[in-house]
């Protein structure tokens, strides 16, 4: 990979069409060690920001954050993990939000009110960066801070790289670098596919006031709804989860929305799956939808199914129940746009996209 460096190529870069960008917001969580983190250049992302961060085809933004409680120098590497091809850049940046801890971090990041802390564009092409190797970051006493790895090439979006250990003044993070950031620090998150079914996987470091994971799911990356609630063992020293579920389509993706007792929440990484088996339990139908949509079941027996209808920011706008073989739902008093459908039997969920 060849990384266009604004200091050179800025002038070319303006002067040529831009193509369509594959951007993507990824929140790992508080700062600890992630990896191997894999792109997934299929979801959407943000807009610029800050003096770091520029319009790049297949470029992602992974953010962290931390607490600092006694001050000192913040120390992290992320590491290349280099399978062919030209070697990985990765640049970051490092944010001071202040004396208030995020709440409810969601994609895009607002970094208005915070302070940008470093920039760091050094090219390493093929090797580890971040602060300690690359620049020096301080921190205050007391205050919270936003880390930003900046991951992107031109042509081919498939990459790999690893985040390390954190340190704080030389020591390693623990607990009380946070509080108030998240709930749980997850060591890893994946989804694996067995048949008609997808097992979702997730461990966690450690767990403070964790309440519950909810699960979410989405047909586009975009919009999430939830499938599924599992209730934390809130150990501090972590545990392990498991979540079966049937796959809405051929590629699924999936998210943890991580809450806990006060309300607080933030999201997991997004992890797909991918499986060839596609059981039509269901015919809906006409689609795009004018007035009413009609659901029909393929599988004759005498039970009910439920249904959720979500907008395209995942807000549940419309519920009920099909007891009979056939059900109807109206969009007629809906604005144009694109849904959501969820049909729920016996506990398994199928989702479906609706043109309006």
């Amino acid at each position: 990979m060849r990384k266009f460096y604004l200091t050179f190529f800025c002038a070319f870069l303006y002067a040529i069409p831009k193509p369509a960008l594959a951007q993507s917001c990824n929140i790992l969580g508080c700062a600890a060690s992630y990896g191997p983190i894999t792109a997934i250049t299929t979801v959407p992302g943000e807009t610029g920001f800050g003096s770091c961060y520029y319009n790049v085809v297949y470029k992602q933004a992974y953010w962290e954050f931390f607490y600092s409680p006694n001050g000192g120098n913040f120390e992290q590497t992320f590491t290349p993990v280099n399978a062919g091809g030209d070697p990985l850049d990765i640049d970051y940046s490092v944010y001071d939000m202040g004396i208030t801890g995020p709440s409810g971090i969601t994609c895009p990041v607002n970094v208005s009110g915070f302070t940008e802390v470093i920039c760091e564009l050094t090219p390493t092409h093929g090797n580890p960066t971040g602060p300690g190797i690359n620049g020096t970051v301080p921190t205050q006493a007391g205050h919270y801070y936003a880390v930003i790895i900046y991951v992107y090439q031109y042509a081919d979006p498939s990459y790999t790289f690893n985040v390390e250990a954190p340190t704080l003044n030389g020591q390693p993070f623990s607990a009380l670098n946070c509080p108030g950031v998240l709930p749980v620090k997850l060591n890893n998150f994946s989804a694996q596919s067995n048949g008609c079914k997808v097992k979702l996987n997730w461990q966690s470091q450690f767990e403070q006031n964790l309440s519950k994971y909810l699960v979410e799911e989405s047909l586009d990356g975009r919009t999430f709804i939830p499938i599924g609630t599992v209730n934390s063992s809130n150990e501090t020293w972590g545990s392990n989860y498991s979540f079966e579920t049937l796959p809405t389509a051929e590629k699924t993706f999936y998210r943890l929305k991580m809450m806990d007792w006060d309300g607080r929440y933030a999201y997991s990484n997004i992890t797909s799956s991918h499986t060839s088996c596609r059981q039509k339990e269901f015919l809906i139908y006409p689609n795009p939808v004018k007035d009413l949509l009609h659901i029909e079941k393929n599988i004759p027996g005498n039970y009910s199914i439920q249904y959720a209808i979500y907008n395209a920011l995942g807000n549940e706008i419309n519920k009920g129940t099909i007891k009979g073989e056939t059900g109807h739902i109206s969009f007629s008093n809906l604005p144009g746009g694109v849904y959501i459908l969820r049909i729920t039997q016996n506990g398994n969920s199928r989702q479906y996209k609706i043109i309006h």
